[in-house]
């Protein structure tokens, strides 16, 4: 959550709530050749409860990227 909201917003927040199912970001980058991309950035709980909706979500997805603590 934090690492979306800083590449999304720009900004750090020291303190953010826990997602709770997904949480849902726009981001639009300019590449290299000029193309202009819009993103959709999906931020998904890391919760066991909410582990059997990631099928339904991740149809259709072009990439992802899976980011966790393991401290």
């Amino acid at each position: 959550t934090a690492m979306v909201t800083r590449y999304c917003t720009g900004k750090f927040e020291e303190g953010y709530k826990m997602t709770i199912g997904a949480g849902f970001h726009t981001k639009s980058e300019t590449l290299d050749t000029g193309e202009s991309v819009k993103m959709q950035l999906w931020d998904f709980a890391g919760e066991k409860r909410f582990r059997e909706l990631l099928p339904d979500y991740c149809k259709g997805a072009s990439g992802g990227l899976i980011c966790f603590d393991i401290t």
